[in-house]
């Protein structure tokens, strides 16, 4: 597999992955980078390899949430600060001569990612239901320092 550096996430690329299908990225700085038009939490992990440490911290969180992309696609980049201080960012690219559109999704994982979804849910970036924010709650640990 090739290997690609991006500031603070270093992306493992299968070259055989097909065009707009999820790229294949495993990162100790619990980032994470896939292509997709339209991708669910789920999905990522499904086909993503990934260690016991993201699993257990993880795999609660993105079974949560589906992410729905805006429509029009378009280059967007966003910070959030959320819960405990800890720096949330969601960004999107597209490319328009290849129609491959690429979204990168990364959190703090001693933060609450529960305010960071509320967020993205008014702004109409994910769908939770409101049973799974519950679940979260008991799910995630506490702040960590």
């Amino acid at each position: 597999m090739s290997s690609t550096t991006f500031p603070s996430l270093e992306v493992f690329h299968d070259p055989n992955t097909p065009p707009n299908q999820l790229a294949t990225l495993v990162s100790p700085t619990t980032q994470f980078w896939w292509e997709a038009g339209r991708a669910s939490f789920s999905t990522l992990l499904q086909k993503c390899q990934y260690s016991p440490f993201l699993q257990d911290h993880y795999l609660r969180l993105f079974q949560l949430v589906t992410i729905h992309f805006p429509s029009p696609f378009s280059a967007r980049k966003t910070k959030l600060k959320a819960g405990e201080g800890a720096v949330y960012e969601l960004s999107w690219n597209y490319d328009s001569a290849t129609s491959d559109s690429i979204m990168r999704f990364s959190f703090d994982i001693f933060g609450s990612p529960r305010a960071l979804i509320k967020q993205l849910a008014a702004q109409g970036f994910l769908k939770p239901r409101n049973a799974d924010l519950r679940l979260l709650d008991s799910a995630w640990p506490a702040h960590r320092s």
